[in-house]
């Protein structure tokens, strides 16, 4: 079948149509970076890497899809001028302007879903760590990691006993996937060779993951300790498994515990 080189894609995609032909590669040495029409067929694998894309968001949101009828209606579809080149001009601009458009929509919705988490669990470290201040105060002054009832200072979190910096302490709390809860406290034990006191408390409802859009347990924690060069090594030791710390004020500071509970409840 000999043709000018100007209507072989048009006479082959009528041809197609048919459904009757089986063409035969005549250039099976050569590797698909050296062929002629080497960009049309990138072109091609990206539109299909686009309309994956689009299936695996409309999966990802268990959402139903309406068949938009088969490939051979849409082929046969008789728009005037419409060649094999303009129909996959089209197909580029339109599924290129959906994409973005679905990208825009995803980055927004995982902003929004950060900061609603980024709420929910600074409030349940508030609350969780008014807990672990009053039922762990006994517990702390034992290991001499506190002083005597009503040495707090408000303003920071270093709660100093009569200006004796033996009896100072800091703390850190944040949250950390319920599944790395072990592996968290046997790597601060190890770091701080025991120098510091961990609780924890189970968030009871799933956090949404804005990258993967699963639930995920955590818990909330706080970290006592008394040197500077631990809290260093705490800080990395969250970050390491990705632990989100939030400040929270003294326990005697209840003006702004209450501040920053009311705050986040009502965003």
């Amino acid at each position: 079948l000999m043709l000018n080189e100007d209507a072989a894609h048009a006479c082959v995609t009528d041809l197609g149509k048919l459904g009757v032909v089986q063409f035969t590669d005549l250039n099976t040495g050569q590797t698909a970076f050296q062929r002629r029409y080497v960009s049309q067929i990138k072109r091609c694998d990206e539109l299909e890497r686009k309309i994956r894309y689009f299936q695996a968001e409309i999966k990802k949101f268990n959402m139903n899809l309406a068949s938009a009828g088969n490939v051979d209606g849409f082929l046969d579809e008789t728009v005037t001028g419409l060649t094999g080149a303009k129909l996959l001009d089209r197909l580029e601009n339109a599924l290129e302007e959906h994409e973005k458009e679905l990208l825009q929509m995803n980055s927004l919705s995982a902003q929004l879903t950060k900061e609603y988490n980024e709420k929910v669990e600074l409030q349940q470290t508030l609350m969780k760590s008014q807990e672990f201040f009053e039922e762990d105060m006994t517990e702390l002054r034992e290991r001499g990691m506190v002083g005597a009832p009503g040495q707090f200072q408000a303003g920071g979190n270093l709660l100093d006993a009569r200006g004796d910096s033996d009896m100072r302490f800091s703390y850190v709390t944040g949250v950390v996937k319920r599944e790395d809860k072990a592996r968290f406290e046997r790597m601060l034990f190890r770091a701080t060779r025991g120098n510091c006191y961990v609780k924890f408390a189970e968030i009871e409802h799933a956090i949404d993951d804005p990258a993967t859009g699963t639930l995920m347990y955590k818990n909330a924690f706080a970290i006592f300790f008394k040197s500077q060069a631990i809290e260093s090594k705490i800080a990395k030791i969250c970050d390491a498994f990705s632990a989100s710390r939030y400040r929270v004020p003294d326990i005697e500071d209840v003006a702004e515990r209450n501040r920053l509970l009311d705050e986040v409840s009502t965003d």
